[in-house]
């Protein structure tokens, strides 16, 4: 049994003051007084700071634990394979702590955010028979900005629960001064907490249907132009590989609106953005392809029998000094005069919202929104419905991409969507585009193996063979991937998603009503 109480600052933490809460029927002891100092770590994202818990460096040694109860290690791992800032859960030898830490950070990265220290005393509590009925430990946290906080750990022993019981209150009421204060856990989480607001490229960006269209894309753009630029420092630095995705699909959805919904701007300034946002994106395409390749490296080696996986060090070799280069590329581009010039213009007109209105910009959101709703989920209908085993690859690559388009579309305008139904129609094409989203992965990764091969004369036979096996089983699994596209689609378009998308479709009749 053990009870966690969060207590304040003032609480007097000495053996003679606890006697004196406990009264005179019972004894406490000091048996253990220590010092420790920790040295919290998280993502950018905040990967583990949003499930509740905390990734923790003490003594050469990392440990998870709740927010509740920061000092105490719930899993730890004293075996790094390499201590290196930031930190990956590869980086950890394999066991629980590492799969767990996996499911926490993904491809993240996690860096020192703030270092706390604790001084923290164990006591024994006797009664008059001098039994030890009570393991005390009060641990007080000393925060960033020299606030502190007292935690109480009590664990009563078998047999003196009850006893335990009216004490341990007893210890609440007289080492804490003052009621409803802020959680230890809440305290921890307000130093975790970024200088400024992470914006995400799929956040909630709240809208008025009856606004006007000028206004919504360019609070969209705006917003976007903000994601992709809060990522620009970790790509850099090259801290992890999600800062560049999430960059790329900032600008994606941001290219993706102006063309989803024509008529918000002018004609030529359309055009131009559309353009220059293309022209941005496209300069991180090779870096990304090569980042895809070398995080899938241990998984595309299993695929082929171990005996000729070395076959393929060399093309991974090959990858890591074309992504330096790459890289060094991206570093030049993000820190030149001309691109902070140009960024920082676009912000600013977004912004302002000072770009000129089109045919349409006057016009409600709400009413566009179900319009163009309506006509892409025609062009997917149009184009499910077509596929069959000997479909052109062109046309299941077609259909990729009206499907991102309506979902960017019911994404990018969630907040004047009814929710329920937007929830149910999005958790179905997202099935549908995950396996359009392997066809195509499956696609590119063969076209560039072939690629490697042709323009790579001088590799040694075993590379040769090594790459032709992957390429023989991105076909197989590329033909798998086709198999289930009708199959996805089909259930996308049954009868329960017909109809939450029919919602979807009037949810301005349904709102006026």
């Amino acid at each position: 049994m053990e009870k966690n109480v969060n207590l304040n600052s003032a609480a007097r933490d000495d053996s003679s003051s606890i006697d004196g809460i406990i009264g005179t029927n019972h004894k406490s002891k000091l048996t253990r007084k220590i010092h420790r100092n920790l040295r919290l770590y998280d993502s950018f994202v905040r990967n583990i700071q949003t499930k509740g818990y905390g990734l923790v460096f003490e003594k050469n040694k990392f440990y998870i634990a709740k927010f509740d109860n920061i000092h105490t290690p719930e899993c730890s791992c004293d075996k790094l394979i390499e201590h290196q800032r930031p930190i990956f859960w590869w980086d950890f030898c394999e066991g629980s702590f590492q799969e767990r830490l996996k499911k926490f950070l993904g491809y993240r990265a996690a860096s020192p955010i703030y270092s706390l220290s604790v001084d923290q005393e164990d006591h024994d509590i006797k009664n008059r028979d001098g039994k030890i009925i009570l393991r005390v430990s009060i641990s007080k946290i000393t925060f960033p900005d020299a606030s502190q906080k007292n935690f109480v750990s009590a664990h009563p022993l078998l047999g003196y629960e009850d006893e335990s019981r009216k004490l341990i209150k007893k210890l609440i009421q007289g080492l804490s001064n003052e009621e409803n204060e802020e959680a230890l856990g809440l305290q921890v989480e307000r130093f975790l907490l970024p200088d400024e607001q992470i914006i995400f490229p799929k956040r909630t960006i709240e809208l008025s249907g009856e606004q006007n269209v000028h206004s919504a894309v360019a609070k969209i753009c705006h917003v976007m132009i903000r994601a992709a630029r809060q990522n620009e420092p970790g790509i850099i630095d090259d801290i992890d590989t999600e800062f560049l995705h999430s960059y790329r699909v900032s600008l994606r959805k941001l290219r993706s609106i102006l063309s989803l919904i024509k008529g918000a701007f002018t004609a030529d300034v359309t055009k131009e953005l559309k353009d220059e946002f293309g022209e941005l994106a496209k300069k991180t395409n090779q870096l990304r392809d090569l980042d895809v390749y070398l995080l899938e490296e241990e998984a595309l080696k299993s695929i082929l029998p171990e005996s000729t996986r070395p076959g393929l060090d060399r093309m991974f070799s090959d990858f890591k000094s074309e992504r330096k280069k790459a890289l060094s590329q991206i570093r030049r581009h993000l820190k030149s005069k001309k691109y902070q010039e140009k960024i920082s213009r676009y912000q600013q007109l977004f912004c302002k919202g000072d770009l000129g209105y089109g045919k349409r910009g006057e016009h409600t959101i709400g009413a566009i929104i179900e319009l163009e709703l309506k006509r892409h989920l025609k062009k997917v209908k149009k184009l499910g419905y077509k596929i069959e085993r000997d479909t052109p690859n062109e046309e299941i690559h077609e259909l990729r991409i009206e499907c991102k388009k309506l979902r960017y579309l019911l994404e990018s305008f969630n907040s004047i969507l009814p929710k329920k139904s937007l929830e149910y129609v999005v958790r179905k094409l997202r099935k549908l585009q995950n396996v359009l989203g392997d066809f195509n992965d499956f696609s590119v990764q063969i076209n560039s193996l072939e690629t490697y091969l042709d323009e790579n004369k001088d590799l040694e036979p075993e590379t040769i063979s090594a790459v032709g096996g992957l390429i023989l089983n991105m076909y197989q699994k590329h033909n798998e991937a086709r198999g289930l596209v009708k199959e996805r689609f089909l259930q996308f378009c049954d009868e329960f998603t017909t109809m939450e998308f029919d919602t979807l479709l009037n949810f301005r009749e349904k709102v006026s009503q």
